[in-house]
Formats: C-alpha cells, sequence, structure tokens
C-alpha cells in the first residue's frame, strides 16, 4: 500500500476484484511498524472503508470478509464496527 500513503479502493479497482480471494477488513491509522500498519476499528482510522466495499460489490466479489481485529484493544468494538460497515454497504448495494 505504497507505505500505507495508498487507497485500498484504488489498490482493488487497479488489481481487479476478480483477483480477490479474500478480505481482512480493518481500517488503519496509516504508520508503519514492521511489514504492516496498527491496525484500528473501521471508520477510526484513515482508509475510506465504504469505497473500498463499493469497488468490492461493483466488482462482483463474492468471497470471504474477516473483519481483523489483530492487535486492537476492543476486539468485540471492532467487530461490531466492521459488521457495521459491512451491513451498511448492504443496505446500500441492494
Amino acid at each position: 500500500m505504497s507505505g500505507s500513503t495508498g487507497k485500498p479502493e484504488a489498490m482493488l479497482r487497479e488489481l481487479g476484484v476478480g483477483h480477490i480471494g479474500h478480505v481482512h477488513l480493518t481500517d488503519t491509522d496509516g504508520t508503519l511498524f514492521g511489514p504492516t500498519s496498527k491496525h484500528l476499528p473501521c471508520g477510526e482510522g484513515h482508509c475510506d472503508i465504504p469505497a473500498s466495499l463499493a469497488v468490492l460489490w461493483e466488482g462482483g466479489y463474492s468471497g470471504w470478509i474477516m473483519i481483523d481485529g489483530w492487535m486492537i484493544e476492543d476486539v468485540y468494538r471492532a467487530a461490531r464496527k466492521g459488521k457495521q460497515a459491512i451491513d451498511e454497504a448492504l443496505a446500500r448495494f441492494q
């Protein structure tokens, strides 16, 4: 993701949704530590979660979406926020 400065929705468009096998859904604060960034609940970081979910929907994605709570202090809250983001996307597109 270009040193954590990229936009996931742009990467999804460029790569093509047909090449996505499964999704780890999380937000990020945009910093890097080691090979990854600090994970945050959906909607609390710099990622445009609705835009990424829109690209997946428009591309016909039908695989798994795992709400990624890795190293998030309150994983239950992160799971609720991730599910809320998915539910809101489904309501927009169905």
